[in-house]
């Protein structure tokens, strides 16, 4: 399975809910506190955590992602700009 069919699968559970966003400078603990309520969720169906999709390799020593090569980014960014491909939004 590829990347664009993992993206594919999980956009039709997409829909009405809350967008919650983490930033703030490096070293600040973003990846500390999103993985300790990523731990405290597990199990539950209602939420999701974003993947990181990067155009770095795999093994480049920063946080955990996933490997894309431009194509793959491009082909994603272009499917994004598509409408949602789910059930209408009421």
């Amino acid at each position: 399975m590829t990347v664009l069919d993992k993206t594919s699968q999980q956009a039709g559970k997409l829909g009405p809910g809350a967008l919650v966003m983490v930033v703030g400078p490096s070293g600040a603990g973003k990846d500390t506190l999103i993985y300790g309520y990523k731990d405290r969720c597990e199990g539950d169906a209602n939420i999701m955590f974003a993947r990181r999709l990067i155009t770095r390799p795999a093994d480049a020593g920063s946080e955990p992602h996933e490997a894309v090569c431009n194509e793959e980014m491009s082909q994603l960014i272009d499917q994004a700009a598509s409408p949602y491909p789910g059930p209408p939004m009421d």
